[in-house]
């Protein structure tokens, strides 16, 4: 889902883009069929009522207005084309998987997602073989190619400030940061979550990371430091609940607190503080690290 302006836009699993214009209310509702089901919809700075779309193998700029296609950046012998055409040739770039049966699988590959950059026309692809495109919308071609090794890059956020970098957040949990001046690799934060790095956003006009987990559900903030060997220190982190919250409720005379419990198995229990997370509490046994068995027996 997407919102433009008072325009919001909705992909289905149905090959379908739904509109709602709440300019007209009238006749706020449109939509328009697509040859592949939409992974990703963005709109790129000053392009007026246009919006890219993103499948497995696909790319196009629309006119959400008219619903027309303008461009087709995956048509025959465009730049993207050439780029499938070249991986495909190259074994090294497929994605081998070993099924239940451990049978080996070779996938195509294919695009994961996309992420709008602060400069104009430039749109940052991520690729399913590690690759990081950084395509030109408006001329059709790729200024830049980066890779992330035995990973698939999931999240990606542009920096808004004098130096130019491009954060990319993997399905192994980790982050790497490129500087893309000078074409290299800044930073690579290790086991930055336990799994896969969902979220990573830098904050307008600074140098501070946000980065998150759906499975580990923690939000880390992260502040680039030159005097650091990875050139990123962990300057906040909150951490919530690893299940589903079973019950929640304020507690204390000022009501800044919050129990919380969860579906765990290991009795998860917390304490959080709605200002300082340094007033926080952790009464869980998957917090202490130990199992239920050798817990019970030391009672």
């Amino acid at each position: 889902m997407l919102n433009v302006g008072e325009i919001i836009i909705i992909g289905t699993q149905g090959k379908e883009i739904i509109t709602f214009d709440f300019s007209h209310p009238e006749t706020n509702i449109s939509s328009f069929v697509l040859d592949f089901v939409p992974l990703a919809i963005v709109h790129p700075p000053t392009y007026l009522n246009k919006i890219v779309i993103l499948g497995d193998y696909n790319l196009e700029l629309r006119n959400i207005r008219t619903t027309q296609k303008i461009f087709d950046y995956s048509d025959t012998e465009r730049t993207l084309t050439k780029y499938f055409e070249e991986v495909s040739n190259n074994k090294k770039d497929y994605i081998i998987e070993e099924s239940r049966e451990k049978h080996t699988r070779v996938n195509k590959v294919s695009l994961l997602g996309m992420q709008t950059s602060p400069a104009l026309d430039i749109l940052a692809l991520a690729l399913s073989n590690g690759d990081i495109l950084l395509l030109n919308l408006k001329v059709d071609k790729i200024l830049q190619r980066y890779r992330i090794k035995d990973a698939r890059p999931v999240s990606m956020s542009f920096s808004q400030t004098d130096i130019p970098l491009l954060a990319v957040g993997d399905d192994k949990g980790d982050i790497t940061v490129f500087n893309l001046n000078e074409e290299n690799i800044v930073s690579v934060i290790k086991n930055a979550h336990k799994s896969i790095v969902n979220y990573v956003e830098f904050m307008k006009e600074d140098l501070i990371l946000l980065s998150g987990s759906y499975n580990n559900n923690n939000i880390i903030m992260w502040q680039y430091d030159e005097l650091e060997d990875a050139k990123f220190r962990c300057l906040r982190k909150r951490v919530g609940l690893s299940a589903p919250i079973k019950k929640l409720g304020f507690y204390g005379d000022e009501g800044y607190h919050v129990i919380a419990s969860s579906l765990s198995d290991q009795a998860e229990l917390k304490d959080y503080f709605l200002w300082n997370e340094g007033f926080e509490g952790n009464f869980s046994l998957v917090y202490l690290n130990i199992s239920d068995d050798n817990f019970l027996e030391k009672e």
